[in-house]
């Protein structure tokens, strides 16, 4: 019984360690991933950091938001 409280408990360690890690991995990576290299990149709504960091490594040109109509602050 003992045993297959150790074994339980490491398999509830893992199912939660393992979408755990690739979350924080999306998250400080910024979700950024070419679709077509040196052409075209997709990725969550980046800060303007992120956004000058990856116009300077990756050469991007255009930005097209599908997030729908937002004005945004001027």
């Amino acid at each position: 019984m003992k045993t297959f409280l150790r074994r339980a408990a490491l398999a509830s360690l893992l199912c939660l360690a393992l979408p755990g890690g690739y979350l924080l991995h999306l998250q400080t990576s910024g979700n950024f991933h070419p679709i077509v290299g040196g052409e075209a990149y997709r990725s969550a709504q980046p800060d303007g950091k992120d956004l000058r960091v990856w116009v300077k490594q990756q050469g991007i040109r255009s930005v097209i938001n599908l997030r729908g109509n937002h004005e945004g602050k001027p």
